[in-house]
């Protein structure tokens, strides 16, 4: 899945603010796609809030000795990103 693909997959979510949970479920049916996670990002009180998403594509996804997906992690990879990007 390319990032083009996966913004239009996460278009489709019938929602102004879907939740994270919806927003993976949507995504995890492209068949291209083994796993997702998904992390919000806040909002400053005068942003217009749109439907919008970054896409980060990794090979594998940061996980726990439990299999979870720990979210402090995605916000590491997100925030080294943006930061190697600007």
């Amino acid at each position: 899945m390319n990032a083009t693909e996966a913004r239009h997959e996460a278009h489709k979510i019938p929602a102004e603010l879907p939740d994270r949970i919806s927003v993976e479920a949507v995504l995890n049916e492209h068949t291209a796609l083994v796993q997702s996670a998904v992390i919000g990002r806040a909002v400053t009180r005068n942003e217009e809030v749109a439907a919008r998403c970054d896409i980060i594509i990794l090979d594998t996804l940061p996980s726990s000795s439990t299999g979870k997906v720990p979210k402090h992690r995605l916000f590491e990879v997100a925030r080294d990103q943006s930061m190697q990007q600007a």
